[in-house]
């Protein structure tokens, strides 16, 4: 494994977040960040603008893509940047409505020098003052069924950790640091996904590769939780895109009857009920939705039975919301 303890250089994939991206990398600096590479999905002259005048005290790269290609496609080409940058120095790859606490980058190095990982995340917590609660504390990734669970998933976070460390089987997206080995192996985010469950296919393939996944406990960043997302609970595109990716990769790597396995089944029912129990806004239109994504997921799983090359594809880019 190589690594570094020279820094981190960072990926933020932007899509109308400026405001976010500005507050996620306010207190960056040269002690830990080797370089910030920003990558721009917006497609608004007034976005990239924005990002240039950033006043920032690390060197920064702002690639701009031609159309919002998907999140997958962005992060890759950021992380492709950024070790070509910097071959060895392993990359963190920000949401851009995160921001890392105080010392959080110092941990991340301290475990990285060990060389025992692969991928690392810190604790990603969200809230606010006198009530943060955990969002991301590591987590399963089931290879059979496709379902993914959060540990201790909104419980109340107590900042009294040590220098601890815990094994996932589930690496969420909002934080994590991959090493450039690591990187290497898994070939990059599956990008004819375009938009949710990157992280659940990219750990699963984690694991068949045998990637060892952690969790620093004593790193932390807070996360908004949907921030760049919809005002009125999750969108359109968060219940097509969820519900159509997760079948569709699991019908690539199990072939239809996985769909028909008990515990499939109820999580699939589950997950169509959602915006109905959940959501204000469109409750129907959203169900709706989750369920055409299913239909939709069956057909391109059955087309890729064999498994697609991991930017191999054309995205099914509909605009839902």
């Amino acid at each position: 494994m190589t690594t570094t303890s020279n820094g981190l250089s960072v990926v933020i994939v932007n899509y109308h977040s400026v405001d976010y991206v500005r507050r996620c990398v306010a207190d960056f600096d040269s002690s830990w960040c080797r370089r910030l590479i920003i990558v721009d999905n917006s497609t608004a002259a007034s976005e990239t603008t924005a990002l240039q005048e950033l006043a920032l005290g690390v060197p920064f790269i702002i690639i701009t893509e031609p159309e919002n290609v998907g999140f997958g496609t962005a992060a890759n080409h950021g992380i492709d940047r950024a070790l070509a940058e910097d071959p060895e120095t392993p990359v963190w790859l920000l949401n851009p409505d995160t921001e890392p606490a105080p010392g959080a980058p110092s941990a991340l190095l301290r475990r990285l020098e060990r060389g025992s990982d692969d991928i690392l995340s810190p604790t990603v917590i969200t809230g606010h003052a006198g009530d943060r609660r955990i969002w991301f504390a590591g987590g399963t990734a089931d290879r059979s069924t496709g379902n993914v669970t959060h540990a201790n998933y909104l419980e109340p976070y107590r900042d009294d950790s040590e220098d601890g460390f815990a094994p996932t089987t589930f690496m969420c997206g909002a934080a994590p640091v991959f090493t450039p080995d690591a990187w290497k192996a898994l070939g990059g985010f599956r990008e004819d996904l375009f938009l949710y469950w990157e992280d659940a296919e990219i750990s699963l393939r984690a694991q068949d590769l045998g990637l060892r996944m952690t969790i620093a406990a004593d790193a932390v960043v807070w996360h908004a939780v949907g921030g760049t997302g919809e005002g009125s609970g999750q969108s359109r595109n968060f219940y097509y895109y969820s519900a159509r990716n997760r079948v569709s990769i699991m019908v690539e790597r199990h072939g239809l009857r996985v769909l028909l396995r008990p515990r499939s089944l109820v999580q699939l029912l589950k997950f169509s009920l959602r915006p109905v129990r959940r959501e204000t806004h469109e409750p129907l239109i959203k169900m709706l939705l989750t369920v055409r994504g299913y239909g939709t997921g069956i057909r391109l799983g059955r087309l890729h039975t064999n498994g697609p090359a991991r930017r191999d594809g054309t995205p099914d880019r509909e605009t839902l919301a």
